[in-house]
Formats: structure tokens, C-alpha cells, sequence
């Protein structure tokens, strides 16, 4: 899938899920990293939006969501009272060349 079509779907089920993307780092057209807040009780519901778009989680925050998801099970209140603060970081594999973005001179 190409890296802008890509960008924009993980974009669409990330505000879908209601989530808010408060910052973003592009590193060429190689990797972009995503930050997020989101409502605990949402999480699970990202996962599954990534998961149709055939997104990968590490194992690390599978684990964490797993977790997450045995505590909403059981009706703690809590989880719907927190938000969480996140990273979402997509590595786009191509053989394109490197996006170069001319820096405009400074004057004076």
C-alpha cells in the first residue's frame, strides 16, 4: 500500500476510535511516529480498526492491551475515568528513494 494511502487509514481508525494525534515526527518518507491520546476504554476498539487494515502491534503492546481488556472485563471503573498517552510508530518498507524536503534559506 503506498506510504500516503497507508499514513491516511491508520490516520481515519485512529480518530475513528477517538483518538487525538497531538504530535507527529516524519523521518523522510522511511518511518513516522504518531503521539495519541485516547480514553483507556477505546484502546481495544484501535486495535481492532488496525487489525482490519492488517496493522502489526508488537508483542509488548498486545500484551498490554490483553491486559487492559481483562480489566474492562471486570468492570473496574476506573479505565473509563483515564486516558492514555501514546506512541504509534509505522515503518513504511519500499524501495523508493529518500524524500528529500529542500530547507528554505534563512534570510539575512
Amino acid at each position: 500500500m503506498p506510504r500516503v494511502e497507508a499514513t491516511e487509514q491508520i490516520r481515519d481508525a485512529m480518530l475513528a476510535s477517538g483518538a487525538w494525534i497531538t504530535g507527529h515526527h516524519a523521518f523522510s518518507n522511511a518511518a513516522l511516529c504518531l503521539n495519541f491520546d485516547l480514553w483507556l476504554n477505546r484502546v481495544p476498539e484501535l486495535r481492532s480498526r488496525l487489525a482490519v487494515l492488517q496493522i502489526r502491534l508488537t508483542p509488548e503492546s498486545e500484551g498490554v492491551i490483553d491486559a487492559l481488556e481483562r480489566r474492562l472485563e471486570t468492570g473496574d471503573p476506573s479505565v473509563h475515568q483515564q486516558e492514555l498517552s501514546g506512541t504509534f510508530q509505522i515503518t513504511f518498507v519500499h524501495s523508493e528513494a529518500d524524500l528529500r524536503t529542500p530547507i528554505p534559506p534563512i534570510p539575512g
